[in-house]
C-alpha cells in the first residue's frame, strides 16, 4: 500500500514536524487586545542561578563566588536556589573601572 503524500511530498503520517511561525504562537491575534509581536530578543532575565550570572558577564563561577564572598554581590534565596538579580550584575558592571586602553581612544 503506497502513502498518500501532499504536493511537497510529505505523508499526513510522518513524524516530521512542521516549525511553528512566531505568530501562531502568540496569545491574540494582529489587531486584537492583548496582541504583541514576537520579540524574544525584548525578553529580559530578572534573575540568575550563579553559575547563570557568571557565564553572563564571562568569569567562571569560582570568581563570581569570590566576589560574592566579597560583598559585591547579595544573592537571594528561593527555597533552596540561590539566584543573582540581573540589575545586581549590572551595577557590579558599571562601577568597574574603565580600562587604560579605553581612555586612549
Amino acid at each position: 500500500m503506497q502513502r498518500k503524500t501532499d504536493i511537497q511530498g510529505h505523508s499526513p503520517c510522518s513524524d516530521e514536524r512542521k516549525p511553528v511561525r512566531p505568530e501562531k504562537a502568540i496569545a491574540g491575534r494582529e489587531g486584537e487586545p492583548g496582541h504583541t509581536p514576537y520579540a524574544p530578543q525584548l525578553l529580559r532575565r530578572l534573575a540568575y542561578s550563579p553559575a547563570e550570572a557568571a557565564k553572563t558577564i564571562g568569569i567562571g563561577r569560582t570568581k563570581l563566588y569570590a566576589l560574592i564572598s566579597e560583598g559585591h554581590f547579595s544573592p537571594r534565596r528561593i527555597g533552596r536556589r540561590r539566584i543573582i538579580l540581573a540589575s545586581d550584575l549590572e551595577t557590579y558592571l558599571a562601577r568597574l573601572p574603565v580600562s587604560d586602553a579605553a581612555r586612549r581612544s
